[in-house]
């Protein structure tokens, strides 16, 4: 027999026992997530009828590897893993199954092969953090496979590099890293560390310490609650589920808990999440016994419960996998019980539960959107779905609006009179106007008597109501986004939606996604405009303010055309626009920079444009679109006495402290003009007007504001009239 490595021997001892805060930055939408909906919500005893599925090219075979399933395209990855049991045979395969056909695909290898791994999914990529390596050793490494274009990319290392670790993923955005161990030298350290990673800042942040020191054990999450079993602590395995709610206000903080007691401990066992419910498949009883027990456990009743459930005695880390397209199961190889030598080919599926009669619930949120302006109604739409064989008649459907601090903004009911089977329709809210700037829970249930699977029937989505128009970070997986239009003008290159980007290599400011126009690849003089839904701004006069993020970079700075660049603009009717700025997209430093765009002063509908013009250089890209518009609080004076001189009054108050101050000035002829606020630096704070007048007396005022409608500090401002022949400045002083 060959020599073990070192983990191995390691694992096989510890399993011969016998076994009875910093906060992250928001900076992206933290608010979409992943939702099962399978049929029914399984009891264990479901879990009989196995069927094998297609070997892998490359069998795993062991416990160590990582399993992780696609959502989006409906696949299945198996990652790494130690095939044959002993030191430096880990491996860096990616193995891709597609369920439809059942068939594998190999694809791109990892950089480092390893095992004692696990991997999340996020938003159309792949993480796989840590390991053990064939030296070895433990790893700290962290890649990132993006499945769209097949590569693997190396992305900013966890702090403690760690083996045998739990790993559950938040809201479809962070990655939470959960104990495991590290060795120092021949020793094993079990740690209870949490560590959490933002793919889209690239950074890792230290969450709330697991209760005890822990690896080896089965981790899933429903909503904001993770759930940890199984796990081995060093002289033993756990006796209780553990339970950990992440604070959404601050996902650094988890408050641990102890849950029921577990019937047989056990580790390595495999998990996953269905119809509301935890279940755990298998894993060690001892050193060389493992088990084929099934646990599952309720939520809402706070119980566990177990029958024998798989065919085979197996144990494996990770390798259930759900798959959301129908009632299906997967266990993608394991371990039978300390054999380190011979394969253990263990692929097989189930389908369990049969389609309910009695089973309708929300299919999506189609209104509110993520972001809406305060005091401007809403209606809220829900989209239902009959999942059933039976058609379903007189149910209800029920929006609940609600809070910070679970305040209850807005409540309605509707009825859906009938809904054959398969079908789905929008439900529609009465209109309701939110006054209050705040992030919102939006949920929407359906009520139906005797639904057979509740699992499906609530959605929950968050609508953030600002003084914003319009705010659009292009994450949907629709684009354009609704209401937005995408027209080529020369040529047939288009705007389109981009998880990340070459030429020049980008990944979106924010988000999973942004805005792109291929100038690379269209030629020169092609062009492309993105437009934004009509905004309506009623029949008061407001000035009119938008803002976006460009990436900028320092390759192919011009050429026959001139340089590629974003053009703004805006139009009343939707088709004929008016250009008011232009940004190239070649600069010295490659780097997201914001441009803020004073558009003018209006009434009615605006729309605004964003025509990309190709230089057949580099890829263009834009994200994060806000719109803003503001009362001008401009009165005229109507007068029948002329006035002689164009002036600028001095302000009253001054100073002033919250609330706003009153600016006056006259026009001696009709002109161009624009009053303009700055800070000390000279920086432009706010531009109160900026248009043609006629002659007369003019009053505005200032609310101690920025362009943004964020407060500016407190501190010395100056305020500057210009008109095509004079340009007059004046000082006011702000306290708070």
């Amino acid at each position: 027999m060959k020599k073990y490595g070192l983990i191995i021997i390691a694992l096989v001892l510890i399993a011969s026992v016998k076994m009875s805060s910093g906060a992250i930055t928001l900076s992206a939408p933290f608010d979409k997530i992943v939702v099962d909906e399978f049929y029914a919500t399984p009891n264990p005893s479901d879990f009989q009828n196995w069927t094998a599925i297609a070997q892998p090219p490359t069998s795993a075979d062991r416990l160590t590897h990582a399993t992780v399933y696609d959502p989006v395209n409906d696949k299945i990855y198996m990652i790494g893993g130690c095939p044959a049991g002993q030191a430096g045979t880990n491996l860096a395969t990616c193995q891709q199954y597609d369920p439809a056909t059942n068939t594998w695909t190999n694809k791109a290898s990892m950089s480092v092969a390893r095992g004692w791994i696990a991997a999340g999914y996020v938003r159309g990529k792949i993480y796989v953090i840590g390991g053990y390596s064939n030296s070895q050793t433990h790893l700290n490494v962290n890649e990132e496979y993006d499945i769209a274009t097949n590569t693997w990319t190396t992305k900013a290392p966890i702090t403690q590099g760690r083996i045998a670790y739990e790993l559950v993923v938040w809201r479809d955005s962070l990655i939470y890293v959960i104990g495991g161990a590290y060795l120092s030298g021949t020793t094993i350290i079990w740690i209870n560390s949490v560590e959490i990673y933002n793919p889209f800042t690239n950074t890792w942040t230290t969450g709330t310490s697991f209760p005890v020191n822990c690896g080896m054990g089965s981790a899933a999450i429903i909503d904001d609650t993770i759930y940890i079993a199984q796990g081995y602590t060093g002289s033993g395995c756990l006796t209780n589920l553990y339970k950990g709610v992440i604070n959404p206000a601050n996902p650094t903080q988890i408050n641990w808990t102890t849950g029921p007691t577990l019937s047989q401990p056990v580790m390595c066992g495999g998990t996953t999440v269905l119809g509301g419910c935890v279940y755990w498949l298998g894993g060690f009883i001892n050193a060389s016994t493992v088990t084929n027990l099934c646990w599952k456990y309720d939520p809402a009743t706070n119980t566990i419960s177990t029958t024998e459930a798989y065919p085979y005695t197996i144990a494996r880390n990770n390798y259930l996998v759900a798959r959301t397209t129908g009632n299906e199961l997967y266990v993608m190889a394991g371990d039978a019980g300390g054999d380190w030598t011979t394969p253990n080919n263990y692929y097989y599926k189930i389908t369990y539960a049969p389609p309910a009669a009695n089973d309708v619930g929300v299919n999506s949120i189609v209104a509110p959107g993520g972001s809406h302006r305060v005091n401007t109604p809403m209606t809220p739409i829900a989209e239902v779905k009959n999942y059933g064989t039976a058609t379903q008649t007189n149910f209800q459907v029920v929006c609940s609006i609600i809070g910070p601090g679970k305040v209850i903004r807005y409540v309605d009911t509707k009825t859906v009179t009938s809904l054959s089977p398969g079908a789905v329709t929008n439900v529609e809210f009465d209109m309701w106007t939110p006054t209050t700037m705040e992030l919102e829970t939006v949920k929407m249930r359906t009520n139906l008597v005797g639904d057979q699977n509740p699992a499906n029937d609530r959605k929950t989505s968050t609508v953030l109501i600002s003084d914003a128009l319009l705010i659009e970070g292009f994450n949907g997986m629709t684009f354009p986004p609704a209401g937005w239009q995408a027209i080529p003008i020369v040529g047939t290159y288009n705007w389109e939606r981009k998880t990340s980007n070459t030429n020049p290599t980008c990944t979106p400011f924010e988000g999973e996604a942004m805005a792109s126009y291929p100038s690379f690849s269209a030629t020169q003089g092609n062009c492309a405009r993105l437009i934004t839904p009509p905004l309506n701004l009623g029949s008061t006069a407001q000035i009119c303010t938008v803002a976006f993020y460009m990436y900028h970079d320092n390759g192919y700075p011009g050429g026959t055309y001139g340089p590629d660049s974003v053009k703004v603009e805006y139009s009343t009717d939707g088709t004929n626009f008016t250009r008011v700025a232009s940004f190239r997209r070649y600069e010295a430093t490659n780097a997201w920079t914001q441009h803020k765009v004073y558009l003018g002063t209006f009434s009615g509908t605006i729309y605004v444009g964003f025509l990309a013009f190709s230089d057949y250089g580099n890829n263009m890209n834009i994200d994060y679109v806000r719109m803003f518009s503001y009362s001008t609080g401009i009165e005229e004076d109507h007068t029948d006495t002329p006035v002689k001189f164009t002036t600028l009054s001095t302000p009253t108050p001054n100073p002033f402290t919250d609330g706003s101050v009153k600016i006056s000035f006259t026009l001696a002829e009709p002109t161009k003009a624009s009053l303009k606020i700055y800070d000390a630096t000279g920086r432009t704070i706010r531009t109160l007007v900026n248009a043609d007048l006629a002659s007369g007396i003019y009053h505005l005022t200032w609310n101690g504001k920025d362009e943004n409608n964020n407060n500016v500090a407190e501190g010395i401002y100056f305020y500057t009239l210009e008109t095509s022949k004079q340009k007059i400045t004046n000082k006011l002083v702000l306290t708070r």
